[in-house]
C-alpha cells in the first residue's frame, strides 16, 4: 500500500478533510477518503503521494512527529489552538505554550 495525501481541494484550513490514505491508487485513496464519504465531488478530491509515509502503511498508525516534519500541524494539547508543532513528553504544543513553559 502507498501512502497518498487526500485532502478537499475547495475547502481550506480544517474543513478540507486532509488526512493520509493507504491505497493502491491515487484513485482509490479518494473512493476510501473522508471527503468523498462527506460528500465531496470527486472532482474536488485531490491525492497526492507521500511516499514518507509509506513505512506506516502495515499499522495505518502515523505518529504525530512524522506528520509535523512533513509540515502539518495539530491542535495544541495545552491551550487548544490549531497551531501545535512541537512535540514535547508525548504532548504536542504550539510555540506560545513552548515559550511559556521555558518562561
Amino acid at each position: 500500500m502507498k501512502a497518498y495525501h487526500v485532502h478537499d481541494k475547495e475547502n481550506s484550513g480544517e474543513e478540507a478533510c486532509h488526512e493520509i490514505v493507504f491505497a493502491e491508487s491515487p484513485a482509490q485513496a479518494k473512493y476510501k477518503s473522508e471527503a468523498y464519504s462527506n460528500g465531496v465531488p470527486w472532482t474536488d478530491i485531490a491525492a497526492v503521494r507521500k511516499p514518507q509515509f509509506d513505512q506506516y502503511a502495515e499499522t495505518g498508525i502515523i505518529p504525530r512527529s512524522a506528520y509535523i516534519a512533513d509540515g502539518w500541524y495539530f491542535e495544541c494539547d495545552q491551550c487548544g489552538s490549531f497551531s501545535a508543532t512541537n512535540e514535547v513528553n508525548g504532548q504536542v504544543i504550539c510555540e506560545f505554550c513552548l515559550e511559556d513553559q521555558s518562561a
